[in-house]
């Protein structure tokens, strides 16, 4: 229905802006999506890209978020990072994610990390 041109993508009622409905579907996916494996967390950053209003805007910010402080190792940071500057995000958050991780490897001994 989408690309049949019958779903808005844009809905406002008065001065007050709602969620678009593919957006709306859009995040409830990526919801149920980042509550499982670490790789369906990226496929929910990748449902919420495709969003255009201000909500799925900041569930992808959210999300994107959630993604890089569950990287359990440098390979998972490298690629978390690569993935926040993909989504114009990494000023916004990839220093707080790069001090997190190197405070996590100094509390488990890795002085250098």
């Amino acid at each position: 229905l989408y690309f049949a041109g019958r779903i808005p993508t844009f809905v406002e009622v008065g001065d007050v802006q709602l969620v678009p409905p593919r957006d709306w579907h859009l995040m409830a996916y990526a919801q149920e999506l980042s509550t499982g494996p670490r790789i369906h967390m990226r496929y929910a950053l990748d449902y919420l890209r495709a969003g255009g209003s201000q909500a799925a805007v900041k569930a992808l910010a959210l999300t994107a978020d959630q993604y890089c402080a569950g990287a359990g190792s440098d390979a998972d940071m490298d690629e978390a990072l690569a993935v926040l500057a993909d989504l114009n995000l990494l000023a916004d958050s990839g220093v707080r994610h790069c001090r997190r991780r190197a405070q996590a490897l100094r509390f488990s001994g890795d002085v250098m990390g």
